[in-house]
């Protein structure tokens, strides 16, 4: 991190807010309830007719999605990570599941959700409205549920190489003359 952000992070209203927005259960409450609620219709519409709600609609993605995916990706153990390895397996599955589930309401649903795409104009105008509507919702659903999936790995990697590392204190050797060392072809 750029010593200027790491200083902004480190100041103390802000370090409350990411210790306030980054406990397990209200992070991951953020991060599924955020993508809910701006794709309630209603919503969606007024975000896409207005641009400074569309910024924010935009904009507390972004900044939800670093805070909960740092929060899940972080490699150290706890402390000085702010959750266990065990905790971000949980939350890193525990989103999942609520996407695939919104996802497959928009692309199963079978009235247009959305119809002031045709007045707000779609990019491809030659895909209906339907068509359009499966596709959004299957983007939703799938590369969501991949990204929890690759993030579960990451974790869990994350955890192997603790323990190596771990065990390699224990026993003051180094384990890199065992008969197969996982390290070098996992990373």
């Amino acid at each position: 991190m750029p010593p200027f952000v790491r200083r902004l992070a480190e100041h103390r209203a802000i370090a409350l807010g990411l210790n306030i927005v980054q406990q397990p259960v209200l992070a991951a409450a953020l991060f599924v309830g955020l993508v809910a609620f701006w794709l309630i219709p209603a919503v969606h519409f007024y975000a896409m007719v207005d641009p400074k709600v569309y910024a924010i609609m935009n904009w507390s993605m972004v900044v939800d999605g670093i805070l909960f995916w740092c929060l899940v990706l972080d490699p150290r153990s706890k402390p000085p990570a702010r959750t266990s390895f065990g905790t971000r397996v949980v939350l890193a599955t525990g989103v999942m599941f609520p996407q695939i589930l919104i996802g497959a309401i928009i692309a199963l649903s079978r009235r247009d959700l959305y119809p002031f795409y045709d007045l707000c104009g779609r990019i491809y105008p030659a895909i209906k409205a339907g068509t359009d509507q499966v596709i959004g919702g299957l983007i939703i659903w799938i590369p969501a549920a991949m990204m929890s999936v690759v993030a579960l790995t990451m974790v869990i990697n994350a955890f192997r190489r603790y323990e190596d590392a771990k065990k390699e204190d224990a026993y003051g050797k180094d384990l890199s003359g065992s008969a197969i060392q996982a390290t070098l072809w996992t990373g």
